[in-house]
């Protein structure tokens, strides 16, 4: 959400490294369903045994200026997770991108604020971006 003290007390699992660092990545909700699957691939990717990634790729990502994503889901949603992966590896990649994702039958406040009729939805500096599901080469 674009106004972070309304999500500072959501429960939340926040990558960090080893310092305490946030990495940009935060995940709301519980991780099941087809987000199980989220959740381990971006700790892969958190600890370096990324997916691959061509050099155009991590070019155009590291030319991301500051943005906020946030990806609305749902554990049942099977198209959620490779647009919730891609998020989470943009904001992992880059430090001036942070991805927080949510699990909006946990979060119905996120769900009303942002009008979602489906998932997933991109959200990207406050503004609803897109539905449907993405890949990073789509950001």
């Amino acid at each position: 959400m674009s106004d972070e003290s309304d999500t500072k007390n959501y429960p939340a699992i926040s990558f960090c490294e080893m310092d305490g660092t946030p990495m940009g990545f935060t995940f709301h909700g519980v991780p099941g369903g087809h987000e199980w699957n989220t959740f381990i691939i971006s700790i892969c990717n958190a600890v370096g045994t990324d997916q691959k990634i061509t050099p155009d790729q991590l070019e155009k990502i590291s030319a991301l200026e500051k943005m906020h994503l946030e990806v609305a889901v749902t554990l049942s949603c099977s198209m959620c997770p490779s647009t919730a992966i891609a998020a989470g590896l943009i904001a992992l990649q880059n430090p001036k991108v942070t991805t927080d994702i949510y699990d909006v039958s946990r979060f119905p406040k996120i769900r009303e604020q942002y009008r979602i009729m489906s998932v997933p939805c991109i959200i990207k500096n406050g503004e609803t971006l897109a539905f449907g599901k993405k890949h990073y080469r789509s950001y």
